[in-house]
């Protein structure tokens, strides 16, 4: 099956099983093909399973509520992080679907379902199952009906109890799903995806990326990437930015130039995110400049050593400074990502970052106060040490490129001062107020 732009709505499979949503309303600009939804939409439309999809910034709730009338689908699954929009969202929208079809599953997948899932049940009281981890194997047997207590990698509720079976393998690399684009309502991207690797072998401190695709980097075979970009030229006119969404993408020197000799065989621009900044040289950051890409987004998150040390950065400002002067020796963009207050921040270790990033002015910047996840190490010091804020603390409303919800204080970093180290960064210009 093919994708037509013009006729996407028409391409959709008739009788499909499951609706997947994507709360991404009033949390980005960007619109693009969800690559974890997809591929799980890939495994189960191999296995004769079909499904639409859908991003809420390109659909009003009656929309949504029209198709969910419209079609005969038995599950519904969001992918939720731990957003508090995304989850009040889900939550308003659930009502309302079973206000349409009270028989209506609900599946969440996603960094919350698995780091969280009991936490995210409690607080989504009509959610019946989450999905753990990698979700194209579990969702299978879900909509094959297999029986939840014999399904790896599902919590659910069972007699009103929440209950948990065994974690999932994760799928080897050869087995990595090629994300389909045709299931969506509407195909009103502002840019394409794809996904080259799965899984990060780094420690941060605060990252959920390894405790859902697994600590060791299975690449996906080239070939199959070949295939997606082609099938992206043949069915996509418009010639788009291609944004990367690796947790790790420059993890081998070797594999990044392969890389990028596969794609300049083809007329797009990158945008690969993931970007390790101590693993740029010159010989890379050039074969970047000529397959085109255009940009990347690196987390540097502090310009404080001792601070990067504590969250487990694995490498220093100065090496970061080094990486970022290969991207600008070859007219790469850069998108800056800073966090405020890990363990290690204080408000001196914050006006230093923002020093740093004016110094550097990067073409454009997120900054976010550090979000304790579920199932990070950070979460676990932050409970341990009884850190926890009694209610999440809004800094300032409107921002548009970055978290300003506080959920914890440290005694070197107390709340009043995480308070003024985002009103520095307002008046720095580095967090931007929406317009009214």
């Amino acid at each position: 099956m093919t994708m037509n732009n013009a006729n996407t709505h028409q391409r959709l499979l008739e009788k499909p099983l499951m609706l997947f949503i994507n709360p991404d309303r009033d949390m980005s600009g960007e619109r693009i093909v969800h690559q974890g939804i997809s591929s799980i939409a890939s495994y189960l439309i191999d296995r004769g399973i079909g499904s639409h999809a859908l991003l809420t910034s390109l659909c009003s709730d009656d929309y949504i509520l029209e198709r969910i009338s419209q079609y005969a689908y038995t599950y519904v699954g969001f992918y939720l992080t731990s957003d508090d929009s995304a989850i009040g969202y889900a939550r308003s929208l659930m009502k309302k679907i079973k206000n349409v079809n009270n028989n209506m599953i609900f599946v969440a997948g996603g960094p919350h379902a698995t780091l969280g899932s009991d936490e995210l049940m409690t607080q989504l009281p009509d959610m019946d199952l989450c999905v753990r981890g990698e979700g194209e194997e579990t969702c299978y047997e879900i909509l094959s009906g297999k029986a939840y207590t014999s399904i790896n990698g599902l919590t659910y509720r069972w007699n009103g109890v929440i209950t948990s079976t065994p974690n999932r393998g994760l799928l080897s690399a050869a087995d990595l799903p090629s994300p389909i684009r045709y299931n969506y309502f509407h195909s009103d991207w502002n840019a394409h995806s794809l996904s080259t690797s799965r899984g990060c072998p780094n420690n941060c401190q605060y990252c959920i990326g390894h405790e859902i695709f697994g600590r060791t980097i299975r690449f996906k075979p080239l070939d199959k990437i070949r295939q997606e970009l082609q099938w992206i030229q043949d069915c996509d006119k418009r010639n788009l930015v291609v944004s990367i969404n690796d947790d790790m993408f420059n993890m081998r020197k070797d594999r990044t130039l392969a890389l990028m000799e596969l794609f300049k065989k083809f007329p797009f621009h990158y945008f690969p995110r993931g970007m390790r900044a101590d693993r740029l040289d010159a010989e890379t950051t050039r074969a970047m400049r000529e397959a085109k890409v255009v940009g990347t987004s690196i987390g540097i998150e502090s310009a404080d050593n001792e601070s990067l040390k504590i969250m487990c950065k694995g490498e220093t400002i100065e090496e970061i400074e080094r990486g970022i002067q290969h991207l600008r020796n070859n007219g790469i963009s850069i998108v800056a990502q800073f966090m405020i207050g890990n363990i290690g921040d204080t408000l001196e270790t914050v006006k230093k970052t923002i020093d740093f990033a004016l110094r550097h002015r990067f073409e454009d910047i997120n900054m976010s106060c550090a979000i304790p996840f579920p199932g990070t190490a950070l979460r676990q010091y932050v409970e341990k040490n009884n850190l926890m804020l009694k209610e999440p603390y809004q800094a300032a409303k409107g921002v548009v490129n970055g978290n300003t919800v506080i959920y914890f204080e440290t005694p070197n970093f107390p709340l009043a001062d995480r308070v003024k180290a985002v009103e520095l960064a307002i008046d720095a210009g580095l967090l931007r107020i929406q317009k009214q």
